[in-house]
């Protein structure tokens, strides 16, 4: 198991995040089941402040590596799956919290404090940690998407993340410009983004013309899907090749990310 010297203390928020899921579980023995109980009890609750989001993200990560884990192995349809996709989006969107409501000069050194806690509470209750691979792809994925509600709201959009119900089916965040116009967006790295249009062209639902316009422009506004739910949602490449470094969730420059989501918004 990794060491990580850093927020070793009960006065820290990692301490005090995991002094909150301890209490919760009401002095019991903490397995993957009394995990789950403790997760539905802090989602019930008001308090969003930062150890308390991080309690929660603690509390759903046995839950979110066994999901994960499944998916990787399986990739499509499965029993649970639905159950299993739900683990993450509220792994996800716990992540997302927990960053929105931490001081910023925790954020540089988060990412690998949170695989250490996780790490440890997964191993604490029998249950496989994920790998190195699965837990940094869903830290860029996330970094990306975080950086994009904090540019759009920088550039003068009004912003909020999307619910679960949303989320589930495909947007991240609802994004408002001046005039009132909304558009869901899903945030794309860069290879994810690519391979999200070779999708769309098999399943035919964009024709290869419209993928190469995409792949230029960085956007993609979906006016159609495979399922009766679908949600018009828009497609944002959040490259840093394309657009800026990230630097602690954060466009180091937001001017071209600024840009692409004034003209995604204009090809509503």
């Amino acid at each position: 198991m990794r060491r990580v010297p850093a927020l070793q203390y009960e006065d820290d928020i990692f301490g005090a995040a995991m002094h909150i899921v301890k209490r919760e579980a009401r002095g019991k023995k903490l397995t993957a089941k009394r995990l789950v109980e403790v997760a539905t009890n802090l989602a019930k609750q008001a308090n969003k402040t930062a150890p308390y989001n991080l309690a929660l993200l603690l509390a759903r990560s046995p839950r979110a590596a066994v999901a994960q884990m499944e998916m990787d192995i399986h990739h499509g349809g499965y029993k649970n799956r639905t159950a299993r996709i739900y683990e993450l989006i509220d792994f996800n969107d716990s992540f997302v919290d927990t960053v929105l409501s931490l001081p910023e000069d925790q954020l540089t050194t988060f990412p690998e404090q949170l695989q250490f806690y996780m790490e440890t509470l997964c191993q604490k209750v029998n249950v496989l940690m994920m790998t190195d691979k699965q837990f940094y792809a869903i830290v860029h994925g996330l970094s990306r998407e975080i950086a994009v509600f904090h540019a759009a709201k920088d550039e003068g959009f009004e912003v909020r993340m999307a619910s679960r119900s949303e989320d589930a089916r495909g947007a991240d965040m609802v994004v408002q410009n001046k005039q009132g116009m909304t558009m869901n967006i899903d945030c794309k790295t860069r290879s994810s983004f690519h391979f999200r249009l070779l999708d769309l062209k098999r399943d035919q639902l964009i024709t290869d013309e419209e993928r190469l316009e995409a792949e230029q422009s960085g956007f993609m506004v979906l006016r159609k899907g495979k399922h009766v739910d679908f949600v018009r949602t828009t497609l944002v490449r959040a490259s840093t090749q394309d657009l800026s470094d990230i630097k602690d969730f954060r466009f180091v420059d937001t001017t071209k990310i600024g840009d692409l989501l004034k003209q995604a918004m204009a090809a509503q």
